[in-house]
């Protein structure tokens, strides 16, 4: 099925929710989207989409929560699952990805954990309560059909409980290759992110770096940022985190969240997932 994906050039500007931060903010950093031919400028689309998040306020959906997540601190305190390295210890091949006719591939883990493939990347995630994980189907802001080999949403935990909007909070995890322009390295992409971010009115980073390191042995490189609204756009706060994966690609992680009290809420979660990165 991967090589059946190719470039999709007809960026889907229809998507109210998802796209309405390019439309506006395009402007601001022109030479990002003229100094390349039109079928790069798709490529670019994407890794702004990791670093930027999706929310708008114009067409949002409610960000009310659902009465299943009653108690969110009290979710916070429950028991860890503890997090092991276990990709290899059982053939989780032998029954197929998890939705064979979706690509990227989701396989069912062990436990809480899913493994997640594409091209030369394969690693496992293990999520603690109350994330949940929702393929790309699953999410309506999510256009699988836009993936390729260079960059693609692998998957989506939200809290169990909320609504899919982007008005709540999320983490995305994704795939980026190299030679995508700006992700030769993740040197490369902070500094690019640092650019377009910081361009935002009332900008501010949060942390300027700091480092997880996780259950195989690798490294992820992490920030924070924080922006007010920018007219019909919401303002967010970011955390993301780039580990080096291979000669190839870069994995991104990023926890995306509208609503002040909801960072603090889910930056643990989020840690905690990160660490869990296992190959």
């Amino acid at each position: 099925m991967a090589d059946g994906f190719r470039i999709n050039t007809a960026l889907p500007f229809g998507q109210e929710q998802a796209f309405c931060f390019f439309r506006e903010s395009h402007s601001r950093v022109p030479a990002l989207f003229t100094k390349h031919p039109f079928h790069m400028r798709f490529l670019l689309i994407i890794p702004v989409i990791l670093f930027l998040g999706l929310s708008c306020k114009t067409g949002e959906t409610s960000g009310t929560k659902a009465a299943a997540d009653n108690n969110s601190s009290a979710d916070m305190k429950g028991p860890r699952v503890a997090i092991e390295c276990n990709l290899y210890d059982y053939d989780y091949k032998s029954a197929g990805p998890a939705y064979p006719d979706m690509f990227p591939y989701v396989y069912q883990g062990a436990g809480r954990s899913r493994i997640f493939e594409a091209y030369t990347v394969r690693f496992q995630l293990t999520h603690q309560p109350p994330l949940v994980p929702m393929t790309n189907y699953e999410i309506p802001w999510i256009k699988p059909d836009n993936y390729n080999d260079q960059n693609g949403n692998f998957i989506t935990y939200i809290r169990n409980g909320y609504e899919k909007s982007l008005a709540n909070p999320y983490i995305s995890v994704q795939y980026i290759r190299k030679d995508v322009p700006h992700a030769s390295s993740i040197d490369s992409l902070l500094h690019w992110v640092n650019g377009i971010v910081m361009d935002l009115d009332g900008a501010k980073v949060l942390t300027a770096e700091y480092k997880i390191e996780t259950v195989s042995g690798k490294t992820a490189r992490c920030q924070e940022f924080k922006y007010p609204d920018q007219g019909p756009r919401a303002g967010k706060t970011l955390a993301y985190a780039y580990i080096d994966f291979n000669d190839e690609y870069i994995v991104g992680l990023v926890l995306t969240t509208v609503n002040d009290t909801d960072y603090p809420l889910n930056k643990p979660l989020f840690e905690e997932l990160i660490r869990s990165f296992c190959t």
